[in-house]
């Protein structure tokens, strides 16, 4: 079997399970972490969607379970390991779920990019989020330039992927080449009870609703194709924002239904009806409910999101919207 000369977090998340099946694609063999829970087959169906004339090449794919946080295993699993994906993350908008959220991205980011640096990796590509950027500019874009006052009040997990993001900046002053891409909301083929792939299944059960926000959208394949050209230009010490759309719920929900056969949403959701579910399930549901304050808060935020910085660096166009509906609804 070939020896992996790639690590990679996240593979079985819907990112991380496309960056493998484009590595291993391009006979890259890819060591990839794992935890005891994780789903190993995504990275075969995912393939197998891409490349329907290849077989899978399982010579390639290699496993090691174990927890972000474990150094000792991280740091021999890095041994002979000249790339670094760093795509593995928890997303919750959930109460109950922040302690955690903020220790595994930040404690895991911060083990592994120690671990990078005692290694000796030679590349090393972190996926932060949209989400700890800044706030819009004069024009009303947000960017990786727009600034982010510490004061504003931010989601658990946008503080948690800032903080992240904040390890590898520390990282990079301690000579590790490393590359930030900060994704918005990524579309793409997947478990619809993970990500954005909630989107999908809350639509296809029927959703007469919608809210007013707005928000950016990506095509997986457009960042994992950024990913990989970001390494192979060694573009060290800088971030990218990568989004393609900027599209409202009520766009994208009526995107969704017309492709399931169901009806789009007709009535508009108001700020006091969300609110109102939002104390009511805190009431009867307790930390168990799906409906928080944060993603209460979100459903009628409007951030619109500009990627001309990686579209000038890497001469990048992004898919069409009829591109990534037509992929990202594609059954696993």
């Amino acid at each position: 079997m070939s020896k992996p000369s790639i690590f990679l977090t996240g593979a079985s998340g819907l990112l991380g399970s496309h960056l493998a099946a484009f590595l291993l694609h391009r006979k890259k063999a890819v060591l990839a972490l794992n935890r005891s829970n994780s789903n190993k087959s995504q990275i075969k169906r995912i393939y197998a969607l891409l490349f329907p004339d290849e077989a899978f090449p399982e010579e390639l794919l290699h496993w090691v379970e174990g927890d972000m946080e474990d150094y000792a295993l991280l740091v021999n699993s890095l041994d002979g390991i000249d790339e670094v994906y760093h795509a593995a993350a928890l997303v919750s908008f959930n109460p109950a779920d922040e302690a955690e959220m903020i220790r595994t991205n930040v404690n895991g980011t911060s083990a592994l990019v120690n671990a990078a640096l005692e290694a000796g990796v030679k590349k090393f590509c972190h996926v932060s989020s949209t989400a700890a950027l800044g706030k819009e500019d004069r024009e009303g874009f947000i960017d990786e330039k727009s600034p982010r006052n510490q004061a504003d009040d931010y989601s658990t997990y946008s503080l948690s992927k800032f903080y992240s993001e904040n390890e590898v900046w520390r990282g990079i002053e301690e000579g590790l080449n490393a590359v930030i891409v900060n994704p918005s909301v990524i579309l793409g083929p997947g478990d619809w009870t993970r990500s954005s792939g909630q989107l999908f299944r809350t639509v296809a059960k029927g959703m007469p609703f919608y809210t007013t926000g707005i928000t950016g959208y990506v095509d997986v394949r457009d960042v994992v194709t950024v990913m990989l050209s970001l390494m192979e230009k060694e573009k060290w010490g800088e971030r990218y924002c990568v989004s393609a759309h900027n599209w409202s719920v009520r766009e994208v929900f009526s995107e969704i239904a017309v492709r399931v056969d169901k009806k789009p949403p007709r009535w508009e959701a108001k700020p006091w009806m969300i609110a109102l579910a939002y104390r009511w399930g805190a009431v009867f549901k307790g930390k168990n409910q799906s409906l928080t304050r944060d993603s209460a808060r979100s459903a009628f935020s409007k951030h619109y999101y500009r990627s001309d910085k990686v579209k000038e660096v890497l001469s990048f166009t992004f898919m069409s919207k009829e591109e990534t509906w037509d992929y990202a609804l594609k059954r696993l």
